[in-house]
């Protein structure tokens, strides 16, 4: 899916995933038949590398073009055991002749990791260790969506996110924070499961999609409450205040939705996605709202702020009204949709089920050469359509 929101989170996704298949990834939802021209482009011929991993965390690594093709047995194990934990030892070779493997940091240095295929091949990656020394805190959703380059309605986008100092949070709602760490040289870590944290009394903290690198938190709260929140990573620590505001302070509500991109036209009825979010009369950003959504005078939900429904170009304009019980704040937008929309809402905890970049290089994957690679696919689909 090209346009906005939901091809510019899932389009890493997809390009990751299809070429990298793990007994974990059947549960992703990202596997598109890319066909060998593409898979070939995305998997390359270098190692994969994931370091630095936190100490204390699970990351996945990887290799490529080590086995002769794919399901064959492969033995994996490390040099130096006391640093690192193999946690998976027997994986297969997925669809890009390769395999991967979660690893945990036990102790901060150096480890080489082998992966041995039984049809004879041979691959390497050397996986570094390193204690967190920085944290940051960021919010999910809104962090992803602000890296958006597709047409959306109006040319509308949110803003990206600046430090986390504090954490404002709508009573009744949930939203989704990523927790990042940092070595003391300023590289970023991966791997989840290294951070500890204590919220205030009456809020939940839960973690979410965890088959990923991502550590991500979802937090949320039935009434008004105010406290600090912490997070901590060995000798990292990160201490922001936490308020859970009553639903009356949502003074506005914003709605940003994917437009259809003209230069990569799709057939069919695409899945689209609409963004909503709340802000105080001060301007300042309050996560995790219980949004009510009506399409066209039909309740949709439960659920979290994205919504999602199946789009149509000469499909009939329904207006989507997005409002929070006890606030006076309200916004909608017309979408063109599908005879049956297929209407729901989610967290978004389905577009981290990926990590973007893996099977090109370490570093994160941008999002036009996610963009141009499924846009290949797409153009091909149509003419053979």
């Amino acid at each position: 899916m090209t346009p906005w929101l939901r091809f510019a989170l899932l389009a890493p996704a997809l390009v990751a995933c299809s070429v990298t298949t793990t007994e974990s990834d059947d549960s992703r939802g990202c596997s598109p038949d890319t066909g060998p021209a593409v898979a070939s482009a995305v998997c390359g011929s270098d190692t994969v590398r994931e370091g630095p991993v936190a100490l204390g965390g699970t990351a996945r690594i990887g290799v490529k073009d080590l086995a002769q093709g794919a399901d064959v047995p492969v033995r994996v194990e490390t040099d130096r055991p006391e640093v690192v934990r193999v946690v998976e030892t027997s994986p297969l070779s997925d669809g890009c002749k390769g395999a991967s493997v979660r690893v945990t940091g036990l102790a901060e240095g150096k480890a080489t990791v082998t992966f041995r295929a039984n049809d004879g091949g041979t691959r390497t990656v050397v996986v570094e260790v390193l204690a967190p020394r920085r944290i940051e805190l960021s919010p999910y959703l809104v962090a992803l969506a602000s890296k958006v380059t597709f047409p959306t309605l109006d040319g509308r986008r949110p803003e990206a996110p600046g430090p986390t100092t504090a954490v404002l949070q709508v009573e009744g709602g949930r939203a989704t924070w990523e927790t990042k760490l940092f070595a003391a040289d300023g590289r970023a870590l991966v791997g989840r499961g290294a951070t500890t944290y204590t919220v205030p009394p009456g809020v939940g903290a839960e973690p979410v999609a965890l088959e990923t690198d991502r550590e991500l938190t979802e937090l949320s709260a039935a009434s008004v409450v105010a406290g600090k929140l912490e997070a901590r990573a060995g000798v990292a620590e990160l201490v922001v205040p936490m308020e859970v505001v009553p639903r009356a302070r949502v003074a506005t509500v914003s709605l940003y939705a994917q437009a259809e991109d003209p230069a990569n036209p799709e057939k069919g009825t695409p899945r689209y996605l609409v963004l909503a979010l709340a802000k105080s009369a001060d301007g300042a950003l309050l996560h995790g709202a219980p949004f009510d959504f009506a399409l066209e005078g039909t309740s949709v939900g439960p659920g979290g702020e994205l919504f999602a429904y199946d789009y149509e170009k000469a499909g009939t304009p329904r207006e989507l009204v997005a409002t929070v019980t006890g606030s006076g704040a309200r916004a909608s937008v017309g979408l063109r949709t599908a005879a049956n929309p297929s209407a729901s809402r989610s967290a978004g905890h389905e577009y981290a089920g990926c990590n973007a970049g893996r099977g090109l290089s370490g570093a994160p994957l941008p999002l036009f050469v996610a963009a141009l690679v499924l846009s290949w696919v797409r153009r091909r689909r149509d003419r053979s359509a």
